[in-house]
């Protein structure tokens, strides 16, 4: 077969993005560098997956507030090379850290409200407790 493979990882999300003064393209980039790693993640498996690929695009679907809005990653970003850089560097920072999960630094923030884990985690309860 000679044909040219293309995938394009879509991945909806439900996060509210928000427009503090700043425009809504702002919470946009935010959101999308949090979401960075995951995509790059999805990129790497469709290429294995896929081995004959020749061009994976990723895209994130915001649902709220304003449906159909997207974000979609530059080429260079979601790259073989880069998505590996990155997935390496975190993979390399959870193996000096060994099995003991705290080793990790907690980030708290926004995603608190959604995590299951606040028995687990210190930072995070106090997180939730300022907030309330």
């Amino acid at each position: 077969m000679t044909g040219k493979y293309q995938r394009i990882s879509l991945i909806f999300k439900t996060s509210r993005l928000t427009d503090n003064g700043d425009g809504i393209n702002v919470s946009v980039e935010f959101h999308a560098a949090e979401y960075q790693l995951q995509m790059q993640c999805y990129s790497e498996a469709v290429r294995r997956m896929i081995p004959n690929i020749s061009e994976v695009k990723a895209t994130l679907q915001f649902l709220q507030p304003i449906p159909s809005l997207e974000y979609e990653y530059p080429s260079s970003m979601i790259s073989e090379a880069s998505s590996n850089q990155q997935i390496q560097a975190v993979m390399n920072r959870i193996g000096r850290c060994g099995s003991d999960p705290v080793s990790f630094a907690a980030s708290t923030g926004k995603q608190c409200l959604r995590c299951t884990f606040h028995d687990l985690c210190p930072e995070g309860s106090a997180y939730l407790s300022n907030k309330t």
